[in-house]
């Protein structure tokens, strides 16, 4: 299975951007307001990612996935 880099990242975010769903940075944001409402802190998508030990986060497998290619 190839690896999304992040090129094809940014082109599906803008594609689907212009197909009217909401951007990454909206997504970003609707995420922190509902870990915020949930009593946690915002991390989704943030350094604290490379750290997080909550196990049953629901954003989990999306917000560990999304990493620099020089991270990986």
């Amino acid at each position: 299975m190839p690896r999304t880099t992040q090129f094809q990242q940014v082109y599906d975010d803008r594609i689907a951007v212009l197909h009217g769903e909401p951007d990454a940075a909206h997504r970003r944001w609707a995420i922190w307001a509902e870990q915020v409402r949930r009593g946690g802190i915002p991390c989704f998508g943030t350094d604290e990612r490379n750290m997080c030990e909550e196990y049953d986060c629901p954003w989990r497998p999306q917000c560990r996935a999304r990493r620099a290619a020089w991270k990986r």
